[in-house]
């Protein structure tokens, strides 16, 4: 039991010689420091509003004392008996005056209750402190409540970009999701990550044929501009194109489409008849497509300027008078046409193949049988200047410059 206690309310001395008077030395009551009068056989506890009738409580430790701390209140360190309070001790459980808290054990937890993600706890010392703990969504696998952890509370649709399958966490982290996602190459325009996507990942080296510039889509699947191949370019296409001599006219080398070649020599035939037929003065004018030449019939060695003498007798037969022409024609230094000779008939073949070599042969023989056809059959070679060009051959003057245009001769 504690000692008795007398607390003693403010009592107003109101006569002289009351008993509750002040002590005056005489052994009556005994006003104390705190305002309060103790009466006669208590003292004043020392830091306490309250009388003691023992020494426990003055503040000093006396005979018999472990402790005194000036009142005799329990659950403060030092009991009523001046011995030490079992109550004061951090981890009983109980809350005492000195503590802030009392969790019942002398442990400083290190972490909330799984789902709370931050708590207060009592530490070992008794003093509450601010801890965290985990939770789904906090990125961290907590074996004992979750299967999966991906940092988020949500339940994912697809996949990162970058990854065609993967397996992702759900929402509650009880369990995860086998998803697809889009990739560079897959043939979907992801507008987030891709300016494009043509469904492979190489950067293609050139436009599609047929376009001379156009935007590709490059291995990492962003856009790049590109040139490519085009008829009339110049560039022969081996996959789409048989020739391009630069142009998509109808002169030159190559037809308009580039699929075949356009060239062509002008041919022609002249069927002859024996010299007794003949009339000497009576002509032929055979042009190669950048110049005519005259040749007249001869047998009395007299022709008219500017012609080209053609030898013949009256007793001549027809394959004679046929070798006449071929030789004068094969001997002519600038006719780019060269002759042959089958028995009445001289073949001609220009030497150049281009349509400008379709020039009639025309003749003022007077017989019927003195035939004359071509020349014909000649193509390309006769682009203008200033039209595209691959050799000499596309252009009408013979030259193709370094740029790849025709130009006067």
């Amino acid at each position: 039991m504690k000692n008795t206690l007398l607390i003693v309310f403010l009592i107003v001395v109101t006569a002289c010689g009351d008993e509750t008077s002040r002590d005056d030395g005489d052994g009556g009551p005994e006003p104390c420091a705190t305002g309060i009068i103790c009466p006669v056989g208590t003292t004043c506890a020392a830091n306490q509003l309250a009388c003691i009738t023992g020494n426990c409580g003055n503040g000093h430790i006396d005979a018999g004392e472990v402790c005194d701390d000036g009142n005799i209140i329990d659950g403060d360190g030092c009991g009523a008996t001046c011995q030490v309070s079992v109550g004061a001790v951090c981890g009983d459980g109980n809350e005492d005056a000195s503590e802030a808290c009392d969790d019942g054990n002398a442990l400083t937890e290190t972490s909330c209750a799984y789902g709370t993600a931050t708590c207060l706890v009592c530490d070992a010392g008794c003093n509450e402190i601010s801890i965290a703990g985990h939770v789904c969504g906090d990125g961290h696998l907590d074996a004992g409540h979750e299967v999966c952890d991906d940092g988020n509370t949500a339940s994912e649709t697809a996949c990162p970009y970058g990854s065609a399958i993967c397996a992702a966490c759900n929402a509650d982290c009880s369990g995860t999701i086998e998803l697809s996602g889009n990739y560079c190459g897959d043939g979907a325009p992801d507008a987030e990550h891709e300016q494009c996507d043509d469904a492979n990942t190489i950067t293609e080296a050139a436009c599609p044929y047929g376009s001379a510039s156009c935007t590709i889509c490059a291995a990492d699947c962003i856009e790049v501009p590109a040139t490519g191949n085009v008829c009339g370019d110049g560039v022969v296409d081996p996959e789409n194109e048989a020739c391009d001599d630069h142009n998509t006219n109808l002169c030159g080398s190559c037809g308009f489409s580039c699929l075949n070649f356009t060239l062509g020599v002008a041919r022609g035939q002249i069927v002859t008849i024996p010299g007794v037929m003949l009339v000497d003065g009576e002509t032929i004018i055979v042009g190669d497509g950048f110049e005519s030449v005259t040749f007249e019939l001869d047998s009395n060695a007299s022709t008219t300027v500017g012609t080209v003498a053609v030898t013949f007798l009256t007793s001549n037969n027809a394959a004679t008078i046929a070798a006449a022409i071929r030789n004068a024609v094969n001997n002519h230094p600038t006719l780019a046409i060269d002759a042959t000779q089958s028995g009445a008939l001289v073949n001609l073949t220009n030497q150049r193949p281009t349509a400008l070599g379709n020039v009639a042969i025309t003749e003022t023989v007077d017989i019927f049988d003195f035939v004359v056809t071509g020349m014909s059959g000649g193509q390309g070679g006769d682009c203008s200047v200033g039209q595209g060009c691959s050799n000499g051959f596309d252009c009408a003057s013979g030259v193709c410059a370094l740029d790849g245009l025709c130009e006067a001769n």
